[in-house]
């Protein structure tokens, strides 16, 4: 596949390595405080925290920073996390300082990673163009998109084609750069896509999406989608 980006190649097989913990040193367990830039643990943490989706150690430590009484923390399943469902029994920590040691990565997530780096260099995969519907739950382009999307953070092909269905009155679609995506500003002049059922080709490299109505970038009506 001619033009592939042998930086994100790299990138994954890097992670890959980090999974299965081969050739890695790991230095002593860290601290991080999570939380999006205005509230610690709250409404827009998990699409907003710089570190969330990066790679940690085994030990390192997750401060959870809220207020008691309005929220709380569970560790659950990947499929927990996906449909915003807690087990049976699972621990509810709730003292507005939460702090969860995190366990090994599953081995399985190497794989992930090594079927990531195939798809980036493109041996023995047959890539064709297609479409693929955003859509948190039964929502659509609407608020949590951005952290529950299955698609979000996959890697997609060039003139891939995203499908943005949603409400007109509540939601729009505008493609921004990174800086856009980041700070939930669109510049003067960029195309606003309003029409409910919008098609839109995605171009090589990273792709930033955002709705410009007030606050709903901030609450996770945004995507960012690779296209190699």
């Amino acid at each position: 596949m001619g033009g592939v980006n042998r930086g994100m190649a790299t990138e994954a097989f890097v992670l890959m390595m980090l999974l299965i913990g081969h050739s890695v040193v790991l230095t002593s367990a860290t601290k991080y405080v999570v939380g999006s830039s205005t509230g610690g643990w709250t409404f827009g943490a998990g699409c907003n925290w710089p570190s969330n989706g990066k790679l940690f150690k085994a030990n390192d430590t997750l401060v959870f920073k809220y207020e008691a009484g309005h929220h709380n923390v569970v560790r659950v399943t990947k499929a927990g996390y996906r449909n915003c469902t807690a087990g049976v029994g699972a621990k509810v920590y709730s003292s507005g300082n939460d702090q969860i040691k995190l366990g090994r990565v599953n081995i399985a997530m190497a794989t992930e990673a090594l079927v990531l780096i195939m798809m980036i260099i493109g041996q023995s995969v047959v890539l064709t163009s297609a479409k693929h519907v955003v859509a948190f739950r039964t929502g659509g382009w609407t608020f949590g998109v951005a952290c529950n999307w299955p698609g979000n953070g996959k890697v997609f092909k060039a003139n891939d084609t995203l499908v943005f269905k949603y409400s007109p009155q509540h939601h729009n679609v505008v493609r921004v750069t990174k800086a856009g995506y980041l700070n939930c500003t669109a510049p003067e002049g960029a195309r606003v896509y309003s029409s409910g059922n919008d098609n839109i080709k995605l171009v090589k490299g990273q792709n930033y999406f955002i709705c410009t109505y007030p606050n709903h970038c901030t609450f996770g009506v945004r995507l960012n989608i690779t296209a190699v």
